[in-house]
């Protein structure tokens, strides 16, 4: 009987053993699991930032390149505009000067009927 005794203490020796080796192991995957979780949101956290970083640089080397390409087609457009004026004043002017020459004459022919009308009156 003293032997089962001995053995029942040894057995409660042992579990009391196998209990703080397991509490011990529990705390330490504990301590494991938060260390992983904060790990974790870090690298969450990262790339979150890169990513905006990422969006961020991207969008403005597009609206870069989208204001170098405008640019560029406004330049394109009022240099086609400034050519088209030129040749349309090419085109109107010499009309415009033969209009005003004509509208001359025509004051002149009208001053010289009106004069013409008026000495006619007078012989009458």
């Amino acid at each position: 009987m003293l032997a089962k005794n001995e053995e029942i203490v040894d057995l409660r020796v042992k579990r009391a053993e196998l209990e703080v080796t397991l509490q011990k192991e529990r705390e330490e995957k504990k301590k494991e699991i938060e260390l992983l979780t904060k790990a974790e949101e870090r690298l969450t956290n990262t790339f979150k930032a890169l990513s905006l970083y990422a969006l961020q640089t991207s969008n403005n080397n597009f609206q870069n390149l989208a204001k170098e390409v405008i640019d560029s087609k406004l330049k394109e457009t009022e240099s086609d505009l400034k050519k088209r004026q030129a040749t349309i004043n090419e085109v109107v002017t010499p009309i415009k000067e033969k209009l005003e020459k004509f509208d001359n004459e025509i004051r002149e022919l009208e001053k010289e009927r009106v004069g013409a009308y008026e000495g006619s009156k007078l012989e009458h």
